[in-house]
């Protein structure tokens, strides 16, 4: 399946049991190639991609950082790479984003092709363009839109995925179902005759949004449906709690507040935290309200007087509502 992202930077995205294994066609001869990958996935399958200069980095969100960044362009600079040459990001979320922002600031731009391996980085994070690292214990505080040039989804890749990161990629997926109201998208959605159209919807789901808005400035916030409360649990738990765990908790939070602000009705509320439910995603950790707020208000969608947040009202319709601190902390 290849599912054609029509943004300022158009590129397909094939979705495709043992793509891998013919990367090389999908590439293209005559470019020089870096894999920045890290130490759980390269040696995995850092030798499908054959002449390739390789960078391994350490693995994990603590290293999501501008120093991993430097890293990366020195190794560009080293082995003399230029504008006509390709950066493949080959991982998860963590090492997508700083592959593609490496890629978007050297030399002000050089070709970059996601190949995501894990389920989570499959639906969500290697589409859309945006990239970026963690900054003074704020989520992808700095980063850029930059749009890769291609994205390869091998399916037989999730087969080498622990159970705990398939949990954390079917958070982000209830995500969709959330905003798309298609609950039945989640149903077995990981055998082996419905992964390529799973993958294919969510995919389709984030294209009819970032084609809209690819910049993030309208209808694209609803992308961040459990985002701005996960981001928060993700920086109190000090990243113990994975992204997209986080991100369903997120959901329950933001389903609470959408209840008191009167945007949901508590039936409606009921059937979203059904769903997370059904997915054993984790109720909402309880902390200290203040540090929670507290960690909710680095999030980037805040102005200086409060911050726009996405409220599921039923599954199929959420909405941006703009809300003060003290709203805010009245409703958690």
């Amino acid at each position: 399946m290849t599912i054609k992202i029509n943004a300022s930077t158009p590129y397909e995205v094939v979705i495709e049991k043992g793509a891998l294994c013919r990367i090389n066609d999908l590439l293209k001869d005559g470019q020089r190639v870096l894999v920045v990958s890290d130490s759980n996935v390269m040696p995995i399958y850092g030798n499908r991609f054959v002449g390739a200069e390789k960078l391994t980095l350490k693995a994990g969100e603590k290293h999501k950082n501008l120093k991993t960044i430097q890293l990366i362009l020195k190794t560009l600079q080293r082995l003399g790479f230029t504008r006509s040459d390709t950066v493949v990001g080959l991982g998860g979320g963590v090492v997508g984003d700083m592959a593609a922002f490496a890629s978007s600031i050297y030399m002000r731009g050089i070709r970059y092709v996601a190949c995501p391996t894990s389920l989570l980085a499959m639906i969500d994070s290697s589409v859309g363009g945006k990239t970026g690292v963690d900054f003074l214990g704020s989520k992808n505080m700095v980063g850029s839109f930059y749009q890769p040039s291609l994205v390869i989804c091998d399916t037989d890749c999730l087969k080498t995925l622990p159970e705990r990161e398939i949990k954390n990629g079917m958070g982000e997926a209830v995500k969709y179902a959330v905003l798309t109201g298609d609950e039945e998208m989640l149903s077995d959605c990981l055998s082996a005759d419905k992964v390529e159209a799973f993958i294919g919807k969510c995919v389709t789901a984030k294209k009819e949004i970032v084609e809209a808005d690819e910049k993030d400035k309208g209808v694209r916030a609803l992308l961040n449906l459990g985002h701005t409360f996960g981001h928060a649990i993700e920086k109190l738990s000090r990243f113990k709690i994975a992204h997209g765990v986080a991100v369903a908790m997120g959901i329950r939070v933001a389903t609470k507040v959408a209840v008191g602000a009167k945007v949901a009705t508590v039936e409606n509320a009921e059937k979203i935290e059904a769903l997370l439910d059904r997915y054993n995603m984790p109720k909402a950790v309880e902390y200290d309200k203040k540090d929670f707020i507290d960690a909710v208000w680095l999030d980037k969608k805040r102005t200086t007087d409060g911050i726009n947040l996405v409220l599921p009202e039923k599954t199929g319709v959420c909405k941006t509502v703009y809300m003060t601190k003290q709203e805010v902390l009245k409703l958690i």
